[in-house]
């Protein structure tokens, strides 16, 4: 279910997602995902990813989103 509807793909550099719902669904979260050293609350609905940050170092962290989505890119 993490790597399915969020779209995870392991990266040592960058947090990638490429979320995608199938139609039954409206939303999806996931509490307490763990990546490095920090924990992310990802919640995917159908028009909206929402990724918060709750615990983890002091370091930035690239969130890497894919590029058939509109808001493709590094966050």
């Amino acid at each position: 279910m993490t790597h399915g509807y969020t779209g995870y793909r392991s990266h040592l550099d960058y947090l990638y997602l490429d979320p995608n719902l199938p139609p039954q669904l409206t939303n999806y979260t996931i509490n307490g995902f763990k990546w490095g050293a920090s924990s992310f609350d990802i919640n995917v609905a159908a028009k909206q990813t929402t990724i918060t940050r709750k615990s983890g170092g002091g370091e930035n962290v690239t969130v890497q989103i894919a590029p058939g989505n509109a808001k493709a890119g590094s966050q």
